[in-house]
């Protein structure tokens, strides 16, 4: 059997009429969410790196993880530590 390729066919339908572009090439479309998901990826790690910076006394002068008791409570670790994972997850799948 002979393997043919999908076909992406666009139908543009207004009041009046309809035209129906067949034979699309989908490498544009592949092309522009590949940039999107890199984007998207790219933007969840800046945000990552300014909550990093936030709950870090030594760069933000603020108290450690936004607690005023850091040894006893987890403050705002739990939200850093699962923001780093879901950019490490982010990353892979990008």
């Amino acid at each position: 059997m002979l393997a043919l390729p999908y076909v992406l066919s666009l139908r543009l339908v207004t009041r009046d009429r309809s035209c129906c572009f067949g034979e699309c090439c989908e490498l544009f479309i592949g092309l522009s969410a590949d940039q999107t998901a890199l984007a998207i990826s790219e933007i969840g790690s800046i945000a990552q790196r300014r909550i990093a910076m936030l709950v870090d006394p030594a760069l933000s002068g603020l108290p450690a993880f936004l607690t005023p008791n850091p040894g006893l409570n987890s403050g705002f670790m739990i939200p850093q530590v699962t923001a780093a994972a879901l950019v490490s997850e982010n990353k892979q799948r990008a």
